[in-house]
């Protein structure tokens, strides 16, 4: 009798993990249309690097403008004062 309850929740646990495995699959089937490939991965790369070079170029001609606009209105602070 043992061995037949046992043989029985084995079957039940055999059914249950087909049942995981094949929604397991059905995800990973789903899964591989939305990844990226390495070529769409390599084009984002690019455009990352050319945002961040942007970046950094506004960065410098925004300091240079703030700097040289600081500049002047000292210049005219000074020449107000004399």
């Amino acid at each position: 009798m043992e061995t037949e309850q046992r043989f029985e929740k084995q079957e039940a646990f055999a059914d249950d993990t087909k049942q995981r495995l094949v929604r397991i699959e059905t995800q990973l089937s789903g899964m591989e249309l939305r990844m990226a490939t390495r070529e769409e991965i390599a084009g984002l790369r690019t455009d990352i690097y050319q945002l961040e070079v942007r970046m950094v170029e506004w960065f410098i001609f925004a300091a240079f403008g703030m700097t040289t606009v600081m500049g002047g209105v000292a210049v005219a602070a000074i020449r107000l004062m004399h």
